[in-house]
């Protein structure tokens, strides 16, 4: 693997952008987990970030009363919500009908440019980034938390460390490929949970976005 596909100068740009608040509908999106790996929920109004929860440890008959929570407080309508499907999420669609489960290996928009789903939401959120399409709250970055090593971080640096795991795999088909999660935990020595539940959020901007007229987002989409 090369390179992260998101370089300091981008992430800094990400973090100090007026908000991008597009068409202004609320979403969410969350990376479910329930041992020593974060459970991360990101709110967004249009492409601004403007609020997130994470947990560690969640008992899993307490996920969706947090979910409900986080869904009440920022006016998000469960349609408006994605979540990762596989393993720990897959028992979600029961309790969450109308959430969007977000497969990782599910097939992309078009195969001939990505292998799997989560490559295509990886690669199409970097380029919102760098193309400045892309905010977050200043609040949401000072937020702290305390991992499993008992260090504590704010989600500014979180996601400027988790930016490294945001790489390309060597392939030799010519469609793009985000690495193994393994490999991503080997890059920064642990799940990059924070910066997974961000891009998530793609597939959720182009089902919904895709019949709107709107200015600055062709390129990515």
């Amino acid at each position: 693997s090369g390179d992260s596909l998101l370089t300091i100068a981008d992430m800094d740009a990400f973090f100090s952008n007026n908000e991008q608040i597009g068409d202004g509908v609320m979403r969410a999106s969350a990376d479910v987990a329930l041992s020593g790996d974060f459970f991360v929920l990101f709110a967004f109004k249009g492409h601004h970030i403007c609020d997130m929860e994470a947990w560690r440890g969640v008992p899993s008959d307490a996920i969706v009363a947090f979910i409900r929570k986080f869904l009440d407080k920022n006016g998000i309508r469960e349609e408006n919500f994605t979540y990762d499907a596989n393993g720990l999420g897959l028992w979600l669609k029961d309790q969450l009908p109308m959430a969007v489960g977000f497969n990782n290996k599910s097939a992309p928009s078009d195969s001939r440019l990505w292998n799997n789903l989560k490559s295509e939401a990886a690669e199409k959120f970097c380029k919102a980034v760098k193309s400045g399409q892309m905010s977050i709250s200043e609040e949401v970055l000072k937020r702290s938390f305390t991992d499993d090593r008992k260090r504590t971080f704010a989600v500014k640096d979180r996601l400027m460390e988790e930016r490294k795991a945001i790489k390309r795999k060597d392939t030799d088909n010519g469609r793009f490929e985000i690495i193994s999660k393994p490999q991503m935990k080997t890059e920064i020595g642990h799940s990059p949970d924070f910066i997974e539940a961000m891009f998530m959020i793609m597939p959720m901007f182009e089902k919904q976005e895709k019949k709107m007229v709107r200015d600055g987002f062709d390129d990515f989409f």
